[in-house]
């Protein structure tokens, strides 16, 4: 009986078709039973086994003990390319010789299945490689190798790692809740913000957390976007668990379901810590109130010292006529110092907008601090005691005696309410100090040399911490409405830092606070105004006076003034009248005194003209404006010698013979 001839399984390759001893197929009948069958049976066996292996989505190849592939799938010559003909080390590595640890050979060692993970530099793809040994029918030992693809999820593992470190590295504190609204998790940056580990609010209500320290007129509010679904964000002032407030912006999220409209799978809470940002805005907030400030007082200064100077020099004119002792000396001194008084206020409020416009000469602290306290002592409540103590030698100083009174005025009145209720004692002590390094930890290093020190310390309730660090800043003050304005510490350290000093607290809350201010001592200033005694003999005699005023007013008064001092004086309302005068061959003046601000050619123009004319006159300039709006304007005021309105009848005189003393 003739056989019919054995028929050949349709192939993708040569490894896919033929039957040789030690090589595929691994799975199908033995050769005896081949011939058993129908022909055509087995070959669409064969073809449907190698379709399911060819679709497969993992590549698989099998090789034999001389690392010959025998066979490979679809997948695996996509990845690695035709494998015929080749070894497993020159298809997978590139090598010319077997690799020399061979992964796969470990089943035949160690006699049970093999696993790793596996990167193709090439490809730049990541397997899951399962390695299995195998017999086929003719008892010839194969290795049979199966890779997952498995890129995609170590990418996804990366991004997570890469996620999951961003949210433990951000500053942000982040919080993960369950639909239900149960913590699962909180970042290292929680506790950083709050002061609380995770551990504490982990499995702990996210409704409970947020509204512990929610107004709670804000309560309802985000309970209704927490049960609605709805983003949610507020800042919330809290405190550490050192007792320490800190500002928070905290934003609830829900997390909604791709694939279910509407369904909330978590809520994620993000928590900033704001504090510095609200502090600055707080005092970009106190600059832009300093600057409007400073507009509003740059705007009435001029107008109101116009307004103050007849004020004081009529009422020092009344003065020098009413008996000593009188009750209407009394009352005319009233309102000289009222008007002093005013003239200060607009010096206290010029302080904030431009701290260094002050002018500065050369006095003694001693005097002018017992005088100041002089004067506070008949304020004092009964149960307040007053103490002093001055242990200096040299006592000169060089700046301005508003601001030392302004400086000693406010913390005494600061440290006098403080003791208002119980009462004790205030001491106020002045005394010198060297600094080769500052004093203060919040003061740098390179604030040395040789200071003043005065003190001003209290018995009184002393300052809560809390308020320490903004004890300083404009408008904040910790009083009832209307009972302050936040501006007398402000302005003590505007002006101490302002004249290069620097001032500390030494605080007890519940029993007394010490302010120290350090003013730095200078040497007389060469260049600056000499004391009346080290003038040279001034010129007493009867001088020719230019007035120029615009205002009729200002320049009857001053008219008044200096021919009591027994000057001759002539007035004119405008600076072309003026120059016109001055010019004529006939007339001479000894001095010009020219307001500033007048019709047709102001003060400046005036003095130019006078000065290209070839006189060599002084020229005094009055103004309501202060010495350093001229620098801002680029104004020269170096043909003139400027005073300030308002002035007194005295300061007038010195500044006359300061004048000829010079000429």
């Amino acid at each position: 009986m003739t056989m019919p001839p054995k028929k050949k399984v349709a192939g993708r390759s040569n490894l896919h078709s033929g039957r040789k001893k030690g090589t595929w197929p691994l799975l199908g009948p033995k050769e005896s039973d081949i011939q058993a069958q129908d022909g055509i049976e087995v070959s669409l066996q064969h073809e449907r086994f190698l379709t399911v292996l060819e679709h497969l989505p993992i590549y698989i190849y099998l090789r034999n003990m001389d690392h010959d592939i025998i066979f490979a799938n679809q997948l695996f010559r996509n990845y690695f390319g035709d494998p015929s003909g080749k070894k497993c080390f020159e298809v997978l590595v590139g090598g010319s010789k077997p690799c020399r640890v061979c992964r796969p050979s470990k089943v035949l060692t160690e006699k049970r299945q093999q696993q790793w993970e596996w990167t193709e530099p090439h490809i730049e793809r990541t397997f899951h490689v399962f390695c299995y040994k195998l017999k086929d029918f003719d008892g010839q030992i194969l290795i049979l190798e199966v890779g997952i693809d498995i890129t995609g999820q170590k990418t996804a593992e990366r991004q997570q790692a890469h996620l999951v470190s961003a949210i433990d590295q951000a500053s942000e504190a982040l919080i993960l809740a369950n639909a239900e609204g149960t913590i699962i998790y909180a970042n290292p940056a929680f506790e950083n913000i709050t002061g609380r580990s995770a551990d504490e609010i982990i499995h702990s209500s996210l409704t409970s957390f947020v509204e512990e320290s929610l107004d709670p007129l804000r309560v309802p509010g985000f309970e209704k976007a927490f049960n609605d679904g709805l983003a949610w964000r507020s800042e919330i002032s809290k405190s550490r668990p050192d007792g320490h407030r800190y500002d928070i912006e905290i934003s609830v999220i829900p997390v909604c379901d791709h694939h279910v409209s509407g369904t909330i799978n978590n809520f994620v809470v993000i928590i900033r810590d704001i504090t510095e940002e609200k502090k600055l805005k707080w005092h970009l907030d106190q600059k832009k109130k300093l600057e409007a400030l400073g507009t509003l007082a740059r705007s009435i200064a001029h107008d109101f010292n116009n307004i103050l100077a007849p004020i004081i020099i009529n009422s020092e004119l009344v003065l020098s006529n009413l008996a000593e002792g009188s009750s209407e000396r009394s009352s005319v001194a009233l309102v000289l110092k009222a008007a002093i008084r005013g003239r200060e206020l607009v010096d206290q409020i010029l302080a904030f907008a431009r701290p260094s416009d002050r002018q500065t000469r050369h006095f003694r602290l001693v005097p002018l601090i017992e005088k100041i306290l002089t004067e506070l002592r008949s304020t004092l409540p009964d149960n307040i005691d007053l103490l002093t103590s001055f242990n200096v030698g040299d006592d000169d100083f060089e700046g301005n005696p508003v601001q030392i009174e302004q400086i000693i005025s406010n913390l005494c009145q600061n440290s006098i309410k403080a003791m208002k209720a119980a009462g004790g004692s205030l001491e106020v002590s002045l005394s010198t100090r060297i600094h080769e390094k500052s004093p203060h930890k919040h003061l740098p290093d390179s604030i040395t040399g040789d200071f003043f020190l005065l003190s001003v310390k209290d018995s009184g309730t002393g300052i809560n911490p809390e308020h320490l660090e903004l004890i300083f800043e404009p408008f904040y003050t910790t009083r009832e409405k209307g009972k302050g304005y936040g501006l007398g510490l402000a302005i003590v350290h505007t002006i101490v830092t302002g004249l290069g000093g620097m001032i500390t607290i030494n605080n007890n809350p519940g029993s007394g606070c010490e302010f120290l201010v350090y003013l730095p001592r200078s040497p007389v200033s060469q260049a600056g105004p000499k004391d009346e005694a080290e003038l040279s003999q001034p010129r007493t005699e009867s001088i020719r006076i230019l007035i120029v005023d615009d205002d009729k007013q200002a320049r009857d008064i001053l008219q008044i003034i200096l021919e009591q001092q027994d000057h001759t004086v002539v007035s004119v309302d405008g600076a072309v009248q003026a120059l016109s005068l001055i010019l004529k061959p006939s007339e001479h003046f000894d001095l010009v005194i020219t307001d500033y601000l007048m019709p047709e050619l102001n003060g400046l123009e005036l003095a130019k003209r006078i000065k290209d004319s070839g006189l060599t006159v002084p020229i005094i300039l009055s103004s309501g404006l202060q010495q350093k709006d001229f620098q801002r304007l680029g104004l020269s005021l170096a043909d003139v010698l400027f005073v300030g309105k308002p002035y007194s009848e005295s300061e007038l005189h010195t500044l006359i013979q300061t004048v000829l003393s010079r000429h």
